[in-house]
């Protein structure tokens, strides 16, 4: 039996194509998405005066069907201290995480991107990432003199 150009080439785009989609689902399943939302993952709090200190509220919310556990809650650095009242989520359930910025542990004149990341029990979902972003500047104005 001989194939011709065209079947060899429709079985093997047939094979990628199949191959792909297997791959996508593997990878979905690997690594699902969680039931953990926050409504305004971002916080811009523009500009904050060097020493000054700044709180947020991100309000997190269990959209599944599922009790969700809450493992662990880390930041990128120092300069953020997260609260999370609750570490057991209901399905419906709502809590806010309460989130303190020290600017005083950032240098002046430098914009910051701090991540706090949420991780749930179960190696298999993902992690809920917060951030917040802004520039902390001297306080003293610099254009006057005494």
């Amino acid at each position: 039996m001989r194939l011709s150009v065209q079947s060899v080439v429709l079985i093997l785009a047939s094979g990628f194509v199949l191959l792909s989609g297997v791959f996508v689902v593997q990878r979905s399943m690997a690594h699902p998405q969680s039931d953990l939302e926050c409504l305004e993952p971002e916080f811009d709090f523009g500009t904050l005066t060097h020493g000054d200190n700044i709180t947020h509220r991100f309000t997190i919310v269990n959209n599944g069907r599922r009790l969700i556990r809450i493992k662990d809650v880390r930041p990128s650095c120092g300069c953020v201290v997260p609260r999370l009242p609750k570490d057991v989520l209901q399905p419906g359930e709502v809590t806010e995480m309460i989130v303190r910025f020290e600017s005083a542990t950032v240098k002046v004149d430098k914009s910051v991107n701090a991540a706090i990341l949420v991780t749930l029990d179960g190696e298999d979902v993902s992690p809920l990432t917060l951030r917040m972003r802004g520039r902390i500047v001297n306080g003293i104005n610099e254009g006057t003199s005494e």
